[in-house]
């Protein structure tokens, strides 16, 4: 593998690998985020099925596309691109690689002369998605305020682990490293894929050293929904009861039922002014490198002050 998209999460790796994947001179795997080059991902971050093995899948369902799972075993890392042909890059586009201690380390030893591609978000807003597709996923309960009130105060000593909502939303020192490892390495940000598609993909090609991308809009794939019964929602994950409806339940009747319990209405992020003052300079300082100042959170136009929601 010569070409990995290294993260950030929610930053829009799941579009953008759908556009790289489309070019004749890119192959993207079956598992858009097979999470190799990493230590055993905690729960917090990746969470699968108790049905499902990534033995299992590449026995009966390989090459189903599948969007994350984690592989250790080198043979099913190779096999996971054995259906490649003439394409110049072989992508993996696993987003724990950018914050996760030791991947960047493992990809240098792997191919130190891989190309690194990083996308990077406004961070508050990065934050509030990656916390609202938890809250999908019946990973998460509290409110936001609650949670950034608690990680704020693990920065502050120290304890913030990586898989953080907060940390995995402060760039400049994961960045750094890559390039200190990596001679090619290129970091763009969501919003200006969003809105100027054309010139960043023409980046893009010109960094690859390949033709130019037929695309000019950016397409909003992996959008979460929020269950109008979170709390419910969050318990029947917890009893196990999620899996089994996953197993068992036919697919075209899971998507209706689905569909009818939750919405995909964005909901606006709200937070305590003096929260959200200490979380803009937290962000501020830890990403000051990486950002353009036109990028930089000033005042997120999708957050709402007030009093905060319950705890």
């Amino acid at each position: 593998m010569n070409l990995f998209i290294v993260g950030a999460m929610r930053c829009g790796t799941t579009s953008f690998s759908e556009m790289l994947n489309s070019h004749q001179d890119i192959y993207g795997p079956p598992i858009k985020e097979p999470h190799y080059f990493s230590d055993p991902l905690p729960k917090e971050f990746l969470d699968r099925s108790r049905f499902f093995t990534i033995s299992g899948y590449f026995k009966n369902t390989f090459p189903k596309p599948l969007h994350s799972a984690q592989i250790f075993e080198p043979e099913l890392y190779s096999k996971l691109y054995s259906l490649a042909t003439h394409q110049k890059y072989l992508v993996d586009a696993s987003t724990s690689y950018l914050h996760e201690p030791n991947s960047a380390k493992r990809i240098k030893e792997y191919n130190p002369s891989a190309k690194i591609i990083i996308l990077t978000r406004d961070p508050l807003e990065r934050a509030f998605s990656h916390y609202t597709m938890n809250l999908g996923l019946g990973r998460e309960r509290k409110s936001f305020t609650a949670v950034m009130k608690r990680e704020l105060e693990l920065y502050k000593q120290g304890k913030l682990p990586w898989y953080s909502y907060l940390n995995m939303s402060c760039y400049q020192k994961p960045i750094q490293i890559y390039k200190n490892f990596f001679r090619d390495v290129l970091v763009i940000s969501l919003e200006g894929l969003t809105e100027n598609t054309a010139k960043e993909l023409e980046k893009v090609a010109q960094f690859l050293a390949i033709s130019r991308f037929p695309f000019f809009s950016f397409p909003h794939l992996n959008e979460g929904r929020s269950f109008k019964s979170q709390k419910i929602f969050y318990l029947l994950k917890k009893l196990g009861l999620k899996d089994w409806f996953s197993r068992y339940i036919d697919p075209k009747i899971k998507k209706q039922i689905i569909r009818r319990v939750s919405s995909k209405t964005k909901t606006p992020m709200y937070l305590l002014a003096k929260l959200r003052s200490e979380l803009e300079e937290v962000s501020r300082h830890k990403n000051k490198k990486t950002l353009n100042p036109q990028n930089r959170t000033k005042k997120s136009p999708n957050l709402k002050g007030g009093t905060g929601a319950s705890q």
